[in-house]
């Protein structure tokens, strides 16, 4: 009877460590299938094969509120941005037929790097499913919080503008990648000193980046005269109305009266927007102890920017 069980406890052993054999064997095949998969998306990126990618993801995925069709666009994004995509420190987690895979991946141009760690920055290619057999990108399965939106890239030549999206100011310079964007037509306005304010319309997804060249303004464009206050003036209140004169100028030896409409004021960085009578303006603002900067800027009805300089001066309150 002792023998009888001595076999059966041995025999038992002997399946249960085929069996974790097996499982081991499992693993060791999906680990290398996900890692073949990654490669195979890297692949295709370099080579401009984008559409190809999308073969790896399922057909009802769904990953933070993006669908399959949503992560199409952000690759088509990311493939009219950049050149290059590499993935590398891979690790992956296996649950049965469920898959978590952890890497550092990296988009780079002639200008431009970007760098992400996944899942944490975006997880669209970090959540794997076996289905019928094959590992298909799953995504989380969560539907998100937030309205779920598209990647839009905004650069100009010369680089360095500031970006207005549909007339909200980004404290953002070109070039950059905005995230997040509502499908719709939207407006970008950008702004360099020395170069004319631009401004386009565009739709999304319809449309996913922009890349503005900006120019000098040419004659006639917004000169600005007669600040106060002025260089290195010291003010005693809080309250100041800024004022000036504004005259379109014509050539090196000719103004004229400005045609009217808004100049915008820049004061410690915040913007506003004020309105010309017969060339002066004034606009009413709260300072802050201590120093204070502004500039203006105005853009004629040809699409010329006039730019004021930097005044510096002090409050003490």
């Amino acid at each position: 009877m002792l023998k009888k069980i001595i076999k059966y406890a041995l025999l038992s052993a002997v399946v249960l460590l085929l069996g974790c054999e097996a499982d081991s064997q499992s693993v060791n095949s999906s680990d290398l299938l996900i890692r073949t998969i990654l490669d195979k998306i890297t692949t295709d990126f370099n080579n401009s094969n984008y559409e190809e990618i999308m073969s790896y993801y399922a057909d009802d995925f769904l990953h933070n509120g993006k669908t399959k069709d949503h992560v199409f666009s952000e690759w088509q994004s990311y493939y009219v941005n950049f050149d290059y995509m590499e993935t590398e420190n891979i690790e992956i987690d296996i649950d049965y037929d469920e898959a978590v895979v952890s890497f550092r991946i990296e988009f780079s141009s002639s200008d431009e790097t970007q760098v992400f760690t996944e899942p944490y920055d975006n997880g669209f290619m970090s959540y794997f499913k076996k289905i019928n057999g094959e590992w298909m990108i799953y995504g989380n399965r969560e539907s998100g919080n937030s309205i779920v939106g598209f990647p839009f890239k905004i650069a100009s030549n010369p680089p360095g503008a500031q970006i207005y999206f549909d007339n909200n100011r980004i404290f953002q310079q070109t070039p950059v990648m905005l995230q997040d964007i509502p499908s719709g037509d939207h407006k970008i306005r950008l702004f360099l000193p020395g170069y004319n304010e631009t401004e386009v319309s565009v739709n999304v997804p319809g449309q996913l980046s922009v890349d503005l060249n900006l120019s000098h303004p040419n004659y006639p464009y917004a000169e600005f005269y007669d600040f106060s206050p002025g260089e290195d003036q010291v003010v005693e209140h809080n309250f100041y109305v800024i004022t000036g004169l504004l005259r379109l100028k014509k050539s090196d030896n000719h103004t004229d009266l400005f045609p009217g409409g808004e100049i915008i004021l820049n004061l410690n960085g915040q913007e506003t927007s004020h309105s010309l009578l017969n060339g002066q303006f004034r606009a009413e603002v709260n300072l802050r102890a201590g120093t204070n900067r502004y500039f203006l800027r105005c853009s004629d009805p040809e699409g010329n920017t006039g730019m004021s300089e930097v005044i510096s001066f002090e409050a003490e309150f």
